[in-house]
């Protein structure tokens, strides 16, 4: 299922200032969000995935007001990172930020910055957790749902095409799979078996 192109509509957070970087990820200055995107800028973002011991992963629904993406469903907790900010730092952030989750979680793999992460080197966590998701941040996030890897790639597939996912899960599945407890993995992809 190929993406539409990716349209940047007005939201509340345009002027917020992301780190601007070169093509080795180093960063070079500091623009605001919109002009970032405008100008298909290199900037910086982190996606975790949360997955419970079943091998089940929470998704959630971006808010209709996301610059982009909006209304789709995305990984767990996903956001740019700040500037003078690591990627390590911005993953613990998105997580408290978003789902109310303090945990620090673990580094999965680094996506070079093309058009098909809207100009980011995406950094991809991965975190297990047992608990309910109920206090998540309301602003950006319309729903939190689990999804099991089989549901997710049937909707990759086209089995369902009442529910739009951004590009970000088909690109990290195989790899948040891989990082899976053993017995929640089996006979699920490894990393790279999708775009």
């Amino acid at each position: 299922m190929t993406p539409p192109p990716l349209h940047y509509q007005p939201s509340p957070t345009d002027d917020d200032l992301l780190p601007i970087v070169n093509e080795k990820d180093e960063p070079i200055g500091v623009m605001p969000r919109r002009q970032v995107h405008l100008e298909n800028r290199l900037h910086r973002a982190v996606h975790v995935g949360v997955f419970d011991s079943d091998g089940r992963i929470w998704l959630q629904r971006r808010a209709i007001t996301k610059d982009s993406w909006a209304g789709a469903w995305d990984l767990s907790a996903t956001g740019h990172v700040d500037p003078d900010e690591s990627y390590d730092h911005a993953a613990v952030r998105e997580l408290a930020e978003e789902l109310g989750i303090d945990a620090r979680p673990a580094f999965i793999t680094k996506f070079e910055a093309c058009e098909e992460t809207g100009w980011e080197f995406q950094a991809l966590y991965a975190l297990r957790y047992d608990g309910k998701i109920k206090d998540y941040n309301r602003k950006e996030i319309m729903r939190m749902r689990l999804y099991t890897v089989d549901a997710i790639e049937l909707i990759l597939d086209g089995g369902d095409p009442r529910v739009t996912f951004a590009p970000s899960i088909a690109r990290s599945l195989g790899f948040l799979t891989h990082a899976m407890p053993e017995r929640a993995r089996a006979d699920h992809p490894k990393p790279g078996r999708r775009p």
